[in-house]
């Protein structure tokens, strides 16, 4: 019966072993910083729903383009190190890769059929 304990502790551990190893967020020296974001860029992100995002600085917040039970919309996914309201600790779940190109739309004042447009066509290119 100790055995069984054993190794049901190894293969937990090796499942949390592995978990940390292929989660992206572990190395925060990757990514781009709020403060060096550029508004109205275009970025490749890892976020929770989509991979390409364009900064809102006005906002601070990335515009992407998600689909959920089939309807296809703009959501604003928060900056990794992003604070909410009445908490304590960051809680975004965004990661800016990189910078590919300033958006050609406007995102203070956006059609969102204009920006869902871009966002989809470039994350097919992508």
């Amino acid at each position: 019966m100790e055995t069984l304990n054993i190794i049901g502790f190894i293969w937990f551990a090796a499942i949390i072993v592995i978990a940390y190893i292929l989660n992206p967020r572990r190395n925060k020296m990757k990514y781009i910083k709020i403060m060096d974001l550029k508004d109205g860029w275009l970025y490749e992100i890892e976020g929770r729903t989509a991979s390409l995002g364009i900064w809102s600085a006005t906002n601070r917040t990335f515009l992407v383009s998600r689909y959920k039970f089939g309807d296809n919309f703009i959501f604003p996914e928060d900056h990794f190190d992003a604070f909410t309201m009445g908490k304590d600790t960051p809680n975004g779940t965004v990661l800016p890769l990189r910078a590919i190109e300033k958006a050609p739309i406007d995102i203070n004042f956006y059609d969102e059929a204009e920006l869902l447009a871009y966002l989809n066509a470039k994350r097919e290119a992508h």
